[in-house]
This record gives structure tokens, sequence and C-alpha cells, in this order.
């Protein structure tokens, strides 16, 4: 099995480089969602999870903290990752930057991704190798000057 890094904030490869992100996690599926949920804690960050589209909405719409990461399944019950995050830049409320996940990788799905603002487009099973690397590499890219 894989070891969990642990700790109050991931820890990007350099000392001080570390940065807790506040995630969004809109994922329909149970198991994969607590799966999910618990290895972002473990990281350190702070993660708020929905199941649907409406849901994702109500808690980006209604919260006083603005995400910084959107963690999104494509296909949900009530909508699709795209319009999803679509619907959050027209509330205002878009997170700083987006990653999907779904079990679709052709050409044409991981292009449409890119095209409705997704930065990364990850394929389940998701490796927590790679999801650890693609949020490390987000939390970088989110580091402000000193």
């Amino acid at each position: 099995m894989y070891p969990l890094k642990s700790g109050p904030a991931y820890r990007g490869g350099e000392e001080g480089s570390s940065r807790i992100l506040h995630i969004l996690l809109v994922e329909d599926h149970a198991d994969t969602r607590r799966g999910m949920e618990l290895f972002l804690q473990v990281l350190g960050h702070r993660t708020q999870v929905a199941v649907g589209v409406q849901a994702a909405l109500d808690l980006a719409t209604s919260s006083d903290t603005r995400f910084d990461l959107l963690l999104s399944d494509l296909w949900l019950p009530d909508g699709n990752g795209w319009d999803l995050l679509r619907r959050l830049e027209e509330a205002g409320c878009r997170p700083l930057r987006a990653i999907a996940i779904s079990g679709w990788s052709s050409e044409g799905d991981i292009a449409k991704s890119k095209n409705a603002g997704f930065r990364d487009h990850l394929v389940k099973p998701v490796s927590p190798r790679t999801l650890e690397a693609v949020l490390a590499k987000a939390a970088e890219d989110m580091k402000g000057p000193p």
C-alpha cells in the first residue's frame, strides 16, 4: 500500500513550499468520495464534498470561503462537471483551478475538459501519487509572492 504523507499541510518538495488548499470535491460514488476526502485531509487540505452539480453550487454560493480548487467527477446524477464549472463561473464563484476526474479518457473527453476550463483531466482510478503530484503542482502555482 502507498504510504500517505501527513501533517498540517502538504509539503511540495522543499521546506516552506506548503499551501493548504480549500477544495470542493464533487463525486457521486460514495466509496470514491470517502477515500478521496480522507486522502485530501491527510495531505492537510480543507475539503468540502458534494454529490452533484446542485449540491456543489449550493456549497460554493453559500460559503464565505472561496474555493481554491474544484476536484470534480464529470458524470454526476444531476448534470456534468463541464456544466458545473460554467455555472460556478456564472455565479461568480469559480475556483482558481479545476481538475476533472473521469472514467472517460478519450482525446475528445480530455479536450472538452480543457476547453471547459479544467486544468487537468485525471482518469479513474486515480493513483494517490498522481493526485498528490497534481495537487502539489496546483499549490505551487497558486503560491503568491512572499
